[in-house]
């Protein structure tokens, strides 16, 4: 796996600045949503 990473295109970041995340791919989150002002019909069902 290694070596695909390291022979594939260039990337704008290198393997360095990208954190690994827990299946072993690069992890590059998620932008943070905006404050809701209401809520929509929501149901809650517990098994």
């Amino acid at each position: 796996m290694a070596s695909r990473a390291a022979g594939g295109k260039a990337s704008p970041t290198t393997a360095e600045d990208t954190p690994i995340g827990p299946t072993g791919r690069p992890y590059r989150g998620f932008p943070t949503p905006a404050p809701l002002a209401s809520h929509g019909p929501a149901r809650i069902i517990s098994l």
